[in-house]
């Protein structure tokens, strides 16, 4: 009778760790069309604005209000991690992990713009890119016309690093010509199974191989 109080306790006690250490699901970060690039964040994360970079620029596409407009795309049809590209980086808050389950954008291109895209993440601050399998089609549409490009992919960082994502795009037709991102969603959830609940969990299942030892006299106050 001690022993299966004790056990049930002990189990009830992994369970609410269990059912606690996920505390936001859904959308990791989400970004809908601000021309500033503002986005928002799931609960104990924290990110960036979308930026351009490794010579991407902002578009002159003052007639379309409702996106990240970026220009100066490379002609090249080969994708390639120093092409110019549009990022975003989230980070989960200490004793916080992201567990990613994919990413989706929403965008479209001038004639001119770049009709290839690929998406890719680091982990390790920028030094490596995972990137898919092979590129996206990019298609040309008016402003709020954006066709959606996903990648579902598995992706696990713990605090403190740093999850960054790059939409690249290539195979532009000019210098001059836009790509438009109406919606980017990075998926998945934010978990608090860091250090804190490791050790917790330790802490108890050390407990319960004492209390469950044949022979052991359980403290009188576990009789009432």
């Amino acid at each position: 009778m001690k022993t299966s109080f004790t056990a049930r306790t002990i189990t009830l006690l992994l369970l609410i760790i269990t059912v606690n250490a996920n505390e936001s699901f859904g959308q990791i970060l989400s970004y809908t069309g601000a021309m500033d690039g503002s986005t928002s964040l799931a609960t104990n994360a924290t990110g960036t604005a979308l930026s351009r970079i490794n010579g991407a620029v902002a578009a002159d596409d003052s007639t379309c209000d409702l996106s990240f407009s970026t220009s100066n795309f490379s002609s090249t049809t080969t994708y390639s991690s120093s092409l110019a590209a549009v990022e975003v980086s989230v980070t989960p808050d200490l004793g916080y992990s992201l567990d990613v389950t994919d990413f989706t954008a929403d965008l479209n291109r001038s004639g001119g713009g770049p009709a290839s895209i690929q998406f890719a993440y680091s982990t390790d601050g920028g030094s490596t890119w995972t990137a898919q399998s092979s590129d996206q089609l990019n298609h040309p549409g008016p402003c709020g016309k954006g066709y959606t490009l996903s990648w579902s992919t598995s992706v696990l960082i713990d605090a403190p690093n740093t999850l960054k994502f790059r939409i690249y795009g290539f195979d532009a037709n000019k210098p001059s010509g836009t790509e438009r991102i109406f919606n980017l969603i990075i998926n998945g959830t934010v978990s608090s199974t860091g250090m804190m609940f490791q050790a917790l969990q330790a802490i108890i299942s050390d407990t319960a191989k004492q209390v469950l030892q044949p022979g052991l006299i359980l403290p009188q106050q576990h009789l009432q």
